[in-house]
C-alpha cells in the first residue's frame, strides 16, 4: 500500500501545526496572522490600499490553509513573509511621509 509508506499528513495549517509542532507551534501559527493584522491595522488610516491588500493576503492564506497545509511548504511561507514585509514597509513609509 503506497499510502502506508507516504501518509498525506495534515490537511489544515492549524491542525498540522498542532499535530507536528505541538501547542507552541499552534500558538505561533496563529500569532503569525495576528501580529501581521495588528501591524497593518495600526496604519489603516494612513495607507488604506496597503490595509486592504494586507487583509486580503491574510484572508487568502488563512482560508487556503483550511484546505491544506500551505505554510509547511517553502513557496507559500516565503510568499507570505515577503508580501508581509512589503506591505508593512509601505505602510510605515506612508506613515513617516505623512508625519513630515
Amino acid at each position: 500500500n503506497p499510502m502506508a509508506k507516504h501518509p498525506a499528513g495534515p490537511h489544515n495549517d492549524l491542525i498540522g501545526a498542532l499535530g507536528t509542532l505541538g501547542t507552541f507551534g499552534f500558538v505561533f501559527t496563529v500569532l503569525l496572522f495576528v501580529s501581521f493584522f495588528t501591524l497593518i491595522h495600526r496604519y489603516r488610516n494612513t495607507d488604506r490600499q496597503a490595509y486592504a491588500v494586507g487583509l486580503a493576503l491574510i484572508a487568502v492564506i488563512a482560508i487556503s490553509g483550511l484546505t491544506g497545509d500551505r505554510l509547511q511548504g517553502n513557496l507559500t511561507a516565503t510568499f507570505f513573509a515577503v508580501m508581509s514585509a512589503i506591505i508593512a514597509g509601505k505602510s510605515s513609509f506612508e506613515n513617516q511621509k505623512r508625519q513630515s
